[in-house]
């Protein structure tokens, strides 16, 4: 039986021979041109071989760094999992996988040599997938997305095993809002979702998906852009994959949608005349940033009596509370540590503990869409809350 270092000099003289070959039978070709067509048939025949030994090299034949540890006959002390970003993936931790995307799960073992080897291209490295229903995962680590849920993946390399439990996330909102800096200073967020501007001008847009685990992501590339009228405005591209151009053409009133897995967003887009643009009054557009972060939301705040108000769940779940919505009391409980908060939709007193305090606004109902005093809730969990009047903007900080 033929070592690992004979059989990759063997592999690499085949190798050079089969490249080889090919140039010989060139210079061949210029010296005696009758001979082309025998010539031809040759350097077609190498050429195949060529192909088929490097196929065969990379499915049966070790990498080099493979051949190289196992000639050095390592020792494994251990094998763990780093993410695509190069950061190690905790065996206690659980990962987020977006529906219908992919990711890779890269194995390492650690040597008593002291050296750390890739096993990306070894042989007898085998993955597994608890529930293949959920997540799929290929010999090269390489996970999909198929349905809402988690499933285990285990990677195993001479008895050693590493696993990491992998949560298949769906889109729970859509988000469209207007990137100010490039659109044209005749585009204006008329309010959520809605976009007014003059004929010929160009809005650029960004999607913002919210997911069932709390987490935002920018999702306009992958999310599908269907225009209504695209005589009166079309979809055009926006320069990167984060942005998208709405391109009007002619005044009227239409429609762009945009979808991404199974979630659909609307916006309403009204072409008119300058001077009917200078005549819209708009409501100021707030933000909200925690701990510096800006805050996106599929229903914008809204001030009420000089108090901003925020989506129930959004606010809550930033802030790292759980939330209980009761429709048929209209009744919002948030759970916090050692903290209980409950509000009812209109009543200006709420619960901290069971200790009464009075609202300067109540929580309302905006679009379907459960709105809450976001400084009393900041407060109530222990944060700080400034306002930033010159940009109109939330400042949260969270200890």
């Amino acid at each position: 039986m033929f070592g690992v270092g004979w059989l990759n000099l063997g592999s690499l003289v085949l190798e050079l021979i089969a490249w080889i070959l090919p140039i010989v039978n060139l210079v061949q070709l210029c010296r005696n041109p009758k001979e082309s067509v025998e010539m031809a048939k040759q350097f077609k025949l190498v050429i195949s071989f060529l192909f088929l030994f490097s196929l065969l090299s990379i499915c049966f034949f070790p990498t080099n760094e493979q051949a190289e540890a196992e000639t050095e006959d390592i020792k494994v002390k251990s094998i763990y999992l780093t993410d695509g970003n190069d950061k190690l993936v905790s065996p206690d931790e659980t990962i987020s996988l977006r529906l219908s995307r992919s990711d890779t799960l890269y194995a390492y073992i650690s040597c008593e040599n002291g050296k750390a080897y890739n096993l990306v291209g070894w042989q007898n490295v085998e993955w597994q997938t608890s529930d293949p229903q959920v997540v799929t995962v290929s010999d090269n680590g390489e996970l999909q997305g198929v349905e809402e849920g988690t499933a285990v993946i285990t990677v195993t390399y001479k008895g050693f095993t590493s696993s990491v439990e992998v949560r298949v996330i769906t889109v729970t909102a859509l988000t469209a809002s207007l990137d100010k800096d490039t659109s044209d200073s005749t585009v204006q967020m008329k309010d959520i979702n809605s976009i007014v501007m003059e004929k010929g001008s160009v809005a650029v847009m960004q999607l913002t998906a919210s997911y069932n685990d709390g987490s935002q992501q920018v999702e306009t590339n992958f999310a599908e852009w269907d225009a209504e009228n695209p005589d009166i405005a079309f979809i055009g591209s926006g320069g990167n994959s984060h942005l998208v151009k709405i391109i009007s053409m002619k005044e009227g009133i239409t429609a762009i949608n945009a979808s991404l897995d199974g979630m659909a967003t609307k916006i309403n887009v009204e072409v008119i005349s300058v001077k009917e643009l200078n005549s819209i009054p708009l409501e100021p557009q707030i933000s909200v940033k925690i701990n510096g972060m800006v805050q996106i939301y599929d229903q914008p705040p809204v001030i009420r009596h000089d108090r901003t108000l925020v989506p129930l769940r959004g606010i809550f779940e930033a802030l790292g509370a759980s939330v209980i919505w009761d429709s048929n009391s209209q009744t919002i409980t948030a759970i916090k540590d050692d903290t209980l908060i409950k509000m009812k939709i209109g009543n200006s007193t709420a619960l901290k503990n069971g200790s009464e305090i009075f609202l300067d606004v109540p929580a309302e109902l905006i679009n379907d869409r459960t709105m809450v005093p976001v400084r009393f809730i900041s407060e109530a969990l222990g944060a700080k809350v400034d306002w930033d009047g010159v940009t109109n903007t939330v400042l949260i900080t969270t200890e």
